[in-house]
């Protein structure tokens, strides 16, 4: 679906980067984290430019770039470390723009517990 999206209506259009985040829920959901941080990558600069920084669409697919950062098994310290950062900014700005009681808060909220959760995983004893 997303490349046709894209072969039709363009990289830019909101169609795609819908598409887009779809799939890369997709291909998380497939333990994919590679190919959905790839299609991430691109996809949100598009998004930015497109429906600007603080847009839903925007702090989803950041969100999902987040994420397969630190749920990979393999994930390392710093990767975790970059992860909650860029949920930190998603959670403010979110909190700002929807409204701290929105359920995309809660959400994104959730995502930044897990990643916090990683990250103290690493200090725990063996």
């Amino acid at each position: 679906m997303y490349d046709a999206s894209v072969a039709e209506l363009g990289i830019d259009h909101e169609a795609s980067i819908n598409s887009a985040l779809n799939y890369s829920v997709n291909l998380i959901g497939l333990g994919k984290y590679s190919e959905a941080q790839s299609l991430l990558r691109k996809s949100i600069p598009i998004a930015r430019q497109k429906e600007g920084a603080e847009s839903d669409s925007t702090l989803q697919l950041r969100s999902l770039h987040a994420a397969t950062l630190f749920q990979p098994d393999g994930a390392t310290r710093a990767e975790v470390r970059e992860a909650i950062t860029t949920l930190e900014v998603v959670v403010r700005v979110a909190r700002r723009v929807f409204g701290k009681s929105h359920p995309r808060v809660g959400t994104f909220q959730a995502t930044l517990d897990d990643a916090k959760a990683k990250l103290a995983s690493f200090d725990a004893p063996s």
